[in-house]
């Protein structure tokens, strides 16, 4: 251990007629007092931990004038300074008042996060360091602070991991700052083509023992993956580690592949090429080890066991699943007030917004546009609240039997072609004004980019989980907080319905 001294403050008090020795100590402590402190300690240091913060020494020191002549000052007071400095490592902690103890720099730089996140007092004497970043955001000190560790990166986290700060320290990090903590753990780029299949199935494992499911999004997941990294002891890359649990999320997502130990099962199109190897390895078949790995989240994974079993929950794959991103729009707008109001009731609300949906979604050219009593899609029978089938014949029969008035409160016409066209129109504007960049967007552009856009949707109890495909407008609705989850449709039963932007 190596002693630095932060600030000397030195008050010399002499005989008069003795004023030049106030010039004498400052040249002292200048030059040749660092070097007979030195000389003093020597080896004893060695002992104490790597890191030892004290807050202050107080030292006196009473010299004669002939001593001082010659040239004594500096021994004199380096000798002091060594025995204040002994008798103060003597002493045990104090709760961290005067004195505090590291056992290795990534434990200091550790505790220094942990005191800017929690803003611990004393901060300032315990970690001069943070002086030059007065003023600065909590997050960006965190950032800066871990990317200055270097190589001592990875053991950094593993203390704020022991000290359970890692989850506070990662969470004030975004996507970007978390991209920039990836990079700076790994010395190069990692290969993305090797991810392998006991890659997967060791993520997989740490998973279940950890009883956690596979978090969505970019933030959480990368904030999954340094936990993950963090518990399989840093033997995979940490970017790996975040692909294999990007890789398990889609697995569990997908029934055909949650069968896969009974056959060969391959990863649908559209996966990114770091997965390529896997791909190839589950088309002929998973080992007992990986299914046996899938097997254990099942258990822990809400959505994978309500595919499993079945009857909890099933998929359903749309071309249209992104018109489910209209349920917050309904609902602001009041349109299902209809299914309380006198003369309407569930049956006439939901074939009423059916219909509208439909109306939206169909009359681009060369397509005409739907009218009453033509196929439902799927998926706009769940937007209506109809969680079967739904009934092409009885939806028709409620136009047949309902004036167009129905839906003067939101679109007023003489016939129902263009009561549905009004009622579609104004649902589509509401939905774009949302979007940023899209707000005077043209009702078909609106449908092509958003409410036409392919994906699974998990039909649970509960819940609606809606993964939308790749998209590259898929940042327009997560910066407009389009996907934010829903809660509580009286339409859906009280369901909640959540989205999953993949490729995000």
């Amino acid at each position: 251990m190596s002693l630095r001294i932060g600030t000397l403050k030195t008050h010399c008090r002499t005989l008069r007629g003795q004023e030049a020795a106030g010039a004498l100590v400052d040249a002292v402590a200048r030059e040749s007092l660092p070097h007979e402190i030195a000389a003093r300690l020597g080896p004893s240091l060695d002992r104490e931990p790597a890191v030892v913060r004290l807050r202050g020494l107080d030292v006196r020191v009473r010299i004669d004038t002939a001593t001082l002549r010659r040239g004594g000052l500096a021994n004199v007071w380096a000798a002091a300074v060594a025995r204040a400095l002994h008798e103060a490592l003597a002493r045990p902690d104090d709760g961290g008042e005067h004195l505090r103890r590291f056992d290795s720099r990534p434990a200091y730089l550790a505790a220094m996060i942990a005191a800017v996140l929690t803003g611990a007092p004393g901060a300032a004497w315990q970690f001069p360091e943070l002086a030059g970043h007065a003023g600065r955001p909590p997050a960006i000190v965190t950032l800066d602070v871990l990317l200055q560790a270097g190589p001592l990166l990875g053991d950094v986290l593993t203390e704020l991991r022991r000290l359970r700060m890692l989850d506070a320290a990662l969470a004030s990090l975004d996507e970007v700052s978390l991209e920039r903590l990836f990079r700076a753990v790994a010395a190069t780029d990692w290969d993305e083509g090797r991810l392998s299949v006991e890659q997967v199935v060791r993520v997989g494992a740490a998973l279940a023992q950890a009883r956690a499911a596979p978090q969505r999004g970019e933030a959480a997941g990368r904030r999954q993956a340094v936990q993950l990294w963090l518990q399989l002891g840093r033997t995979l890359p940490l970017r790996g580690t975040w692909h294999a649990l990007r890789l398990l999320l889609r697995i569990l997502e997908q029934p055909a592949l949650l069968a896969a130990a009974a056959g060969p099962a391959a990863l649908p199109d559209g996966m990114p090429p770091w997965c390529e190897a896997v791909r190839q390895q589950l088309a002929r078949g998973l080992s007992a080890q990986a299914a046996a790995a899938l097997q254990q989240l099942r258990e822990v994974t809400p959505s994978a066991v309500a595919a499993t079993q079945g009857a909890a929950g099933h998929w359903l794959s749309s071309g249209c699943a992104g018109i489910l991103l209209l349920c917050d729009t309904i609902r602001r707008l009041g349109w299902m007030r209809l299914l309380r109001e006198a003369g309407y009731g569930p049956r006439i609300a939901q074939a009423l917004l059916a219909g509208t949906a439909m109306r939206l979604l169909s009359g681009a050219a060369p397509a005409p546009a739907w009218e009453p009593g033509q196929r439902i899609e799927p998926a706009v029978g769940l937007l209506a609240g109809l969680l079967t089938e739904p009934d092409t014949i009885g939806i028709g029969r409620v136009f047949a039997d309902t004036p167009p008035c129905a839906l003067a409160a939101f679109a007023p016409a003489e016939d129902w072609p263009a009561a549905l066209d009004a009622a579609a129109a104004a649902l589509a504007g509401a939905f774009a004004a949302r979007i940023r960049g899209f707000r005077n967007a043209r009702r078909s552009s609106v449908v092509r980019h958003f409410l036409r856009q392919p994906g699974q949707i998990l039909i649970e109890p509960a819940a609606l989980r809606v993964v939308l495909h790749p998209s590259p407008f898929a940042v327009a609705l997560h910066i407009s907080g389009a996907d934010a989850p829903v809660a509580n449709l009286d339409w859906l039963g009280g369901r909640r319905v959540a989205f999953v932007l993949e490729g995000l």
